[in-house]
């Protein structure tokens, strides 16, 4: 089987992200990788998704756009 990616895109989402991401990685389907793009927020979510990055390496992958798109 392959592994599915998913893409889930922020943007000053701190109120939110925590349980979006805690709502994939609770999936009874366990077979992919969550992106996390982030578009230059100014609040916590990017300290917030790198707490994930860490604690799931290679399951949950920040990235972070140069600019706001």
């Amino acid at each position: 089987m392959n592994t599915v990616d998913i893409v889930l895109a922020s943007y000053n989402g701190e109120k939110y992200i925590r349980d979006q991401i805690e709502s994939v990685l609770g999936s009874s389907f366990q077979d992919f990788k969550l992106f996390v793009c982030d578009d230059c927020s100014t609040d916590s979510t990017r300290e917030i998704v790198s707490e994930y990055v860490a604690s799931y390496p290679g399951k949950v992958v920040l990235v972070e756009n140069s600019e706001n798109l």
